[in-house]
């Protein structure tokens, strides 16, 4: 006699076993939180997942996880027929967040990504299918950092009007390293066009031979330079930018900034020529102080 009860197959394992493997991988170096289940019930999508700073959930990301088969290419020309569900979330935007997909290898427990940016997925040309072909290679093997990398930058263009990469990992790196050095090194942090930031930190005496932490801001456009100092007063930071500058604009300086605030858990004044501009708060909000100079006859 057939009873028409759901069963346990072998597929039902192998999904609950790429999730696993895929939650171990992301949450490796304790930068990412995974918010995967195989009975995740929103359509299209198997979940999220968090990037962390400074332990804070600061960017969320929609994911799909597929298990490859035995067989899924060689020498190092790999691929997978996908159903395009996912690939329509993007398209039709029916989520704000970034969104990747996972390819589980569940013999060799290896991860591989996909970053599904608007551009990638309108490569597709996606009409009325229901499988695209994803083409990979061991290049696309999950790595905390770089991963986190490529999203922060994605993050940047899908919520700006303009092409600008801001080096999240670079900024936090340079910020939170031991400082034993008195010479100004910089490093890039920042691009917009001919635009270029760059972020250096380290000591410098006082006259009475004490050690302190300078932060410097480089800013280029091609032609001219000019550099910021992030002073750090009681219970805040504080930039003024000189009215002798370059093409960047205030924002390019800002974006900049923002992450400096974050890594460093301070508010942060930006002046632009002497005129209160921006207050940067701690956890990320941004204020446009909309300031004007006032004169008065005493």
């Amino acid at each position: 006699m057939d009873i028409n009860l759901g069963k346990v197959d072998k597929n039902s394992f192998k999904e609950s076993n790429a999730v696993n493997i895929a939650k171990r991988a992301v949450e490796k170096n304790n930068m990412i939180k995974s918010y995967f289940s195989e009975m995740d019930k929103r359509a299209n999508l198997d979940g999220q997942l968090t990037i962390l700073v400074n332990e804070f959930e600061r960017v969320t990301v929609d994911v799909q996880i597929k298990g490859l088969p035995k067989n899924f290419g060689d020498d190092n020309n790999y691929f997978y027929d996908c159903d395009t569900k996912v690939f329509n979330v993007v398209k039709e935007k029916v989520t704000q967040n970034a969104v990747v997909l996972f390819l589980v290898d569940t013999i060799n427990e290896l991860v591989y990504y996909k970053l599904l940016t608007r551009e990638y997925v309108l490569s597709f040309n996606i009409r009325s299918e229901v499988k695209k072909r994803v083409k990979f290679s061991d290049k696309d093997i999950f790595v905390v950092e770089p991963f986190i990398k490529n999203v922060f930058g994605y993050i940047k263009l899908l919520n700006s009007e303009v092409s600008l990469s801001v080096e999240c990992l670079t900024i936090q790196h340079i910020l939170e390293e031991e400082k034993n050095t008195y010479v100004e090194e910089y490093k890039q942090v920042y691009k917009r066009g001919d635009i270029t930031g760059y972020l250096t930190a380290f000591l410098n005496k006082t006259p009475v031979g004490e050690a302190t932490e300078v932060y410097l801001i480089k800013m280029e456009d091609g032609k001219r330079k000019e550099k910021m100092q992030i002073r750090v007063k009681e219970g805040y930071l504080c930039v003024n930018r000189s009215i002798q500058r370059t093409e960047a604009t205030d924002s390019d300086v800002c974006n900049i900034l923002y992450e400096v605030v974050l890594v460093l858990k301070r508010p942060l004044l930006f002046e632009s020529a002497g005129v209160p501009t921006f207050l940067v708060k701690e956890n990320g909000d941004i204020w446009d102080l909309h300031a004007e100079r006032v004169s008065k006859v005493w």
